[in-house]
């Protein structure tokens, strides 16, 4: 008989968290100083990719901030039964739901996007930004709920290499149990 899979936790990271918060800001005086001179300068191209970029970054600054005071603690929870991502929904997502693990990658971030049957992924619940985002994912290439490693404590690869071992052992009927471990 197979060991037990624990409960395993990947935290958010306060590194990481306030890097994405320190970037948004960044870009999001770049484009309103962008705006600023298009405004100035009356130069309309720069006004369009100021406001554009502005709205854009803000946008993501506000989620990075949300996150940042919300979510804490362990945002992405692995255990027997299923995968636990506040970000994306509030129920878990259980492993004999999930059709298939893939990896999707856009502007250089990788990504592990999970294939849920249909009529599952409508009772999860999902976020405000994971609905929103999900058409505009799926015209992209990632058609899926999409969980990132983005400001947790861990690494794409063994992220994804935990989640692939908690789904094929859900799959082939493993035993597990045991105490939560918070890695």
């Amino acid at each position: 008989m197979a060991e037990p899979l624990p409960a395993i936790q990947f935290r958010s990271s306060p590194w990481q968290l306030l890097k994405l918060v320190g970037l948004g800001i960044l870009m999001t005086g770049g484009s309103g100083l962008l705006l600023w001179l298009g405004w100035r300068e009356n130069e309309w191209f720069k006004l369009a990719i100021g406001a554009i970029g502005s709205l854009f970054f803000g946008f993501c600054l506000i989620i990075a901030l949300w996150r940042t005071v919300t979510v804490g603690g362990g945002p992405v929870t692995l255990t027997a039964t299923g995968l636990r991502d506040p970000r994306v929904a509030r129920g878990e997502i259980p492993w004999l739901a999930v059709e298939n693990i893939s990896t999707w990658t856009h502007q250089g971030q990788r990504v592990m996007v999970l294939q849920v049957r249909r009529d599952v992924e409508a009772q999860l619940g999902l976020t405000p930004i994971a609905r929103w985002t999900r058409g505009a994912n799926k015209s992209l290439g990632a058609d899926g709920l999409c969980v990132s490693p983005l400001g947790l404590d861990v690494s794409f690869n063994r992220m994804l290499e935990t989640t692939i071992k908690y789904a094929s052992a859900a799959r082939e009927g493993i035993p597990r149990g045991g105490p939560a471990n918070d890695e």
